[in-house]
């Protein structure tokens, strides 16, 4: 490769790679592409031996390390876009290689499949999928709670959105995903999308809850659940009560995030 390499294509076969801010392994992770996501790599670093890359399902940008790309060929890359994308339900899941060798990758929730249910190839490896990694809804609103409680008192990771550590728009970024519902990565875009819920009392289960600072800047983002509650990442992705005015934890006794504004992003 060199810095003035033409437009490639690769895809995730891993549970996720790190998303950087800059070419570095010690730089911000600034997001995570998951695994069978597909991604287009517009530059290359030979010097630091990271890639720029420009993620597929939500445009978002970064630095990866090179030698965590599968590379793919531009064809590959065309025809995975006109094929049906089945999504992870399960936390973790271990998917074994077909060829016996005892090979196997851990992925967790949000992860993209495509087309075949029962084996997936990326590059030369293909592996088998377990019958029971994604989930037949009706209902997406139920659909998204019952998936959200599953991820209860998973880790906080800044720049996470996948079930091996979630930031708060990852968690709902995820979410979202599994059911269906393609969702920007960051909370202030997020906060862009559907329709305003004007008030309190007419949000549905499923809604999101958007918080801002003393700026006035969005800077947090949760699933309103049932009862006057929210799921959200902070500290760890957990269930809290939830008000006109915020989030109230009942750990500490106090309200933790303001309330800014409410949106119905699922069409009913």
């Amino acid at each position: 490769f060199s810095n003035t390499m033409k437009t490639s294509f690769g895809i995730c076969r891993q549970a996720y790679i790190p998303l950087r801010a800059e070419d570095d392994e010690r730089s911000e992770q600034v997001s995570q592409i998951l695994f069978g996501e597909r991604f287009i790599i517009e530059r290359f670093e030979k010097k630091s031996g990271f890639s720029y890359v420009i993620s597929d399902f939500d445009e978002y940008s970064g630095w990866i390390d090179t030698k965590t790309i599968v590379f793919i060929e531009e064809k590959d890359y065309r025809k995975y876009e006109q094929q049906k994308v089945f999504c992870s339900s399960e936390i973790i899941s271990r998917l074994e290689s077909e060829d016996q060798s005892g090979a196997f990758i851990l992925i967790g929730a949000g992860s993209s499949i495509y087309e075949n249910e029962k084996k997936f190839q990326i590059g030369t490896r293909t592996f088998k999928i377990p019958q029971n990694l994604f989930k037949s809804f009706n209902d997406k609103r139920t659909f998204l709670l019952e998936s959200g409680k599953k991820l209860e008192s998973i880790p906080y990771l800044w720049g996470g959105r996948s079930s091996f550590g979630f930031d708060c728009s990852g968690l709902v970024q995820n979410l979202y995903k599994q059911a269906g519902v393609v969702l920007p990565r960051d909370s202030t875009e997020q906060s862009r999308k559907g329709k305003v819920v004007n008030f309190f009392h007419e949000a549905l289960p499923g809604d999101l809850a958007f918080f801002d600072d003393e700026e006035m800047i969005i800077k947090h983002v949760g699933v309103i659940m049932e009862g006057n509650k929210i799921l959200h990442a902070s500290g760890k992705v957990r269930i809290d009560k939830l008000d006109h005015q915020g989030i109230f934890s009942e750990d500490i006794q106090a309200y933790t995030h303001k309330l800014r504004l409410i949106r119905n992003v699922i069409e009913d």
